[in-house]
């Protein structure tokens, strides 16, 4: 090959200079001369473009290397010798020719394009000798997309003679046959694919069928091709994603194909003229809420976290910059672009699959960051907080919701089918910029299903809560064995958490209160178990609280997962685990009874099937991928576990100190915290109920919280108390109260159970005295503040805060609006009482979450 990577940079930049007299290529479908002139212009202003294009110049220089090596330029061969060629081969080098194709567009090198050619037909030979390159769905979808979109860059370059378009040409309309097969659902399709379903099946056949349609018009079936197209996409776009953009598989990594095909579609649909989507209200909608949720996920290192069937990486930066091109979105791009710039400090053979198609990029446009700290996505069940959006930052997820969103399942295996995890309830901590707690994603074999479905999608691995299997085994009494030929081939040492929907949780709160921020909910995740998980986390230094509340008719064998990054470090009443670059410290406040084992890599009789445990097991290079697990086991009918996450450097900040027998106060340089559990025999800080947090300032309360309960006190002065206004409802409604109040902030989230009605079907009529019609349900919340507000705006929300602005007027012409109807229409302003004398603010609040403001 005659080129090198210096010769490359100045061929790319140089651009039609050093090419004239050569075929030049002419996009259609995808680049045109204009994106080909901007990509040349932006690698030379761009680094992480720069490095984009050098390691994909590297990769083509190998690629045409190897390809030279196995077929000599001295022999010529014709198209047919090519395809006769290509007949033999089962798997064509299909992904290089696409980056093969990419770089001949910024520097059409003859040799380089005669290699294209030459592929192009090996290719097309072997998916005509076999009628598929790929027999799922998904990748023949992925293979034909890359392909598709290689030949459109050069179609038009002259490296290819009539002819030989013919026959490109007509092996993709015959794929396009294959892939409507797989968008039908009838006994012929499920007896090849089972009746297993999967979104990433459906939609890249969908998306490609109408690629191929809109790319070669003159096809017989190309109009009704893109007719089936159109609609299919819409439909999986809104109907196997959350209301809310939620990725309906649980999985981080098949998120990024599947909306990779959705935006190439709707690329070409728009270069065309076919269709706009993005003058599509709806559509574009649920795409930008989509990658809302993607952009969410991503961590302060610019990864994602890996949750379902996935790893932590910088997939999907191509996709923010694609979407932000075809929506407008300077958010998205920012996500896009910091991804690109993080994957920069690390090799290449990392983030290769990161890093942007400088033929796609466009950086044109200025991009923003995103504005907000705080993200609840109920109906898929995902909340995020962070400090910021730098590499340095803070960041909490808690992922709760539904198995999957639109899934049908028929697996009956011990294993959960699909890239769902058994995952519910998790958390995931990261603390200036560095993880601790990460969901493990996926490790070896799908079908390897001891290891790949007894751990890396068990309970066991996330960290959540779970059970412990049933006869007593100890996990580590190396017995496994024998355990499996009593009990079967399915024995674990730990029972998995059931698959969950829509209707398997509640959420009783999630707010944010600006230093910190608050969620709670619960969920059937175990047979016969409700599962309570009420978190708090604080900003500035991302420590959290986690408070677990099992529930069950009978007594159950518990176990509390923690999976911290690195090794015990120290074991004294507390425990703390991390390595060089940080730390985390666990300081349990447990019931009687409680047994906390740590196993780590290397420990005897580590049961088979914990790969990163084992010595023999192979662990990834990063270090999250080096994990211990923490294991506390209680057997009870009901327990309430708390534990204390403190991340920190070589130093803990805090000091620990004991508050009672279920209590602890944690005093540093510049802060004082007291967590305390009901009937403490410390009346420093009293709850009546479930638990109780305080954080100190000056002496006073600057951030405090309650977590199940109904009144929280400071060495006997009350913070926090609720009672029933609606005593209509006594029987029937048994609330507690989650708060969450920032004096300092003059913010607040609280979270009361749901109204009866929407539990279940309430026959009697509950009539207020005080007023006709159905009594509302109102409970009357009083909390300590600095001052006595000037006003106070209420929300009833799960995502957002209201604005401290106040609400929104009415215009006139609007009319009479009843007051139920208002509540909906805006925030409302509701009455409030304040006593002097103690600085108690009431306010009644309504069923449900709702935020506070106040000036």
């Amino acid at each position: 090959m005659k080129y090198i990577i210096p010769l490359i940079f100045t061929l790319a930049i140089a651009g039609p200079c050093l090419a004239a007299g050569r075929p030049q290529p002419g996009p259609r479908l995808y680049r045109t001369m204009a994106d080909v002139e901007r990509a040349r212009l932006q690698i030379k202003q761009y680094p992480g473009l720069a490095k984009a294009h050098a390691t994909s110049a590297k990769m083509t220089e190998d690629s045409v290397r190897r390809w030279r090596k196995q077929h000599p330029a001295s022999n010529k061969h014709s198209a047919d010798e090519w395809l006769a060629l290509g007949a033999k081969s089962p798997r064509p080098p299909i992904p290089e020719l696409l980056r093969n194709a990419s770089c001949y567009a910024l520097m059409p090198e003859k040799a380089l394009g005669e290699c294209i050619r030459e592929q192009m037909l090996y290719c097309i030979g072997s998916r005509k000798a076999q009628g598929t390159w790929r027999d799922l769905g998904i990748h023949e979808g992925q293979r034909m997309l890359e392909f598709v979109k290689a030949y459109d860059l050069v179609s038009e370059a002259g490296i290819l003679s009539g002819e030989e378009r013919g026959i490109i040409k007509e092996e993709i309309c015959r794929a396009g046959y294959f892939l409507e097969a797989w968008l039908l659902d009838n006994p012929a399709t499920r007896f090849e694919r089972g009746d297993l379903y999967c979104l990433n099946i459906n939609i890249y056949p969908a998306a490609v069928l109408g690629i191929i349609a809109i790319g070669f018009p003159e096809h017989p079936e190309s109009g009704r091709w893109l007719g089936v197209a159109r609609e299919q996409i819409v439909k999986y776009l809104l109907t196997d994603f959350a209301l809310d953009g939620g990725y309906g598989e649980g999985s981080a990594h098949y998120f990024q194909p599947i909306m990779e095909a959705i935006l190439e579609f709707m690329t070409v649909c728009k270069n065309t003229g076919a269709y706009d989507y993005s003058k599509d209200p709806a559509v574009s909608a649920a795409v930008v809420r989509a990658l809302t949720w993607r952009m969410d996920l991503m961590a302060p290192d610019g990864r994602n976290a890996a949750i379902g069937d996935a790893g932590r990486h910088w997939h999907g930066g191509r996709e923010f910059e694609l979407a932000a091109r075809l929506f407008n979105k300077p958010d998205l791009s920012w996500a896009g672009r910091h991804m690109l710039a993080l994957s920069q400090d690390f090799p290449a053979t990392d983030s290769a699959n990161a890093l942007p198609d400088p033929l796609a990029a466009d950086f044109s446009s200025e991009p923003s960051a995103p504005a907000h700290l705080y993200a609840s996505y109920p109906w898929s069940g995902y909340a995020f907080f962070r400090s910021g959006w730098g590499a340095t930052d803070n960041y909490f997820m808690f992922k709760y919701g539904p198995t999957w969103i639109g899934r049908r399942e028929t697996e009956t295996r011990a294993v959960m089918a699909g890239h769902a995890h058994e995952d519910a309830l998790q958390i995931e901590l990261h603390w200036k910029g560095k993880p601790l707690l990460v969901d493990p994603g996926v490790g070896g074999s799908y079908a390897d299903y001891l290891n790949y479905g007894g751990y890396w999608k068990a309970t066991i691995a996330h960290n959540t809560v779970g059970l412990g299997n049933p006869h007593g085994h100890d996990r580590l009494d190396g017995c496994y064995d024998e355990h499996v030929r009593e009990h079967g081939a399915d024995f674990r040492y730990e029972q998995e958490q059931r698959i969950i929907g829509r209707s398997d949780y509640t959420i009783h709160a999630m707010g944010d209160a600006g230093d910190a921020c608050i969620a709670s909910v619960s969920a059937k995740t175990l047979p016969d178990v409700v599962h309570t998980r009420s978190l708090l986390w604080l900003r500035d230094n991302s420590l959290a609280l986690v408070f677990d509340r099992l529930d069950s008719d009978r007594t159950q064998p518990y176990e509390w997962y923690l999976n911290p990054i690195g090794r015990l470090l120290e074991k004294d009443g507390s425990f703390v685990f991390g390595d060089g670059q940080a730390r985390l410290k666990v300081i349990p406040l447990l019931p009687e009874g409680t047994d906390t084992r740590i196993m780590q890599r290397g420990d005897p009789n580590v049961p088979p099937y914990y790969p990163p445990l084992r010595t023999d097991g192979k662990t990834g290079t990063f270090r999250w991928a080096n994990t211990s697990l923490m294991i506390e086991s209680v057997k009870s009918r009901t327990a309430d576990l708390i534990n204390i996450l403190i991340p920190h450097g070589e130093k803990c900040p805090y000091v620990e100190t004991k508050l009672g027998a279920k209590g602890c106060m944690l005093s540093s340089a510049d802060d004082l915290i007291l967590i305390g559990a009901a009937n403490n025999d410390d009346r420093t800080l009293s709850v009546d109920e479930g638990a109780g947090f305080v954080r100190l300032a000056g002496g006073s309360a600057s951030t405090y919280a309650l977590f199940h309960g109904r009144s929280l006190a400071l060495r006997g002065q009350t913070l926090v108390s609720c009672k029933l206004k609606s005593v209509e409802w006594a029987s029937r409604y048994p609330f507690v109260l989650n708060a969450l109040i920032s004096p300092a902030g003059k913010r607040a989230s609280f979270g009361l159970p749901p109204h009866p009605m929407e539990q279940g079907l309430v026959l009697e009529k509950i009539v207020s005295d005080k007023r006709p019609g159905i009594a509302p349900v109102e409970v009357e919340v009083s909390f300590k503040v600095d001052e006595k507000p000037r006003r106070v705006i209420l929300r009833k929300s799960l995502v957002d805060m209201p604005s401290a602005a106040g609400p929104v007027a009415i215009p006139a012409a609007a009319g009479k609006v009843s007051k139920t109807i208002l509540n909906f229409l805006r925030d409302s302003e509701p009455p409030f009482s304040y006593n002097e004398s103690t600085n108690m603010l009431t306010v009644t609040i309504p069923s449900g979450a709702s935020q506070l403001v106040w000036e």
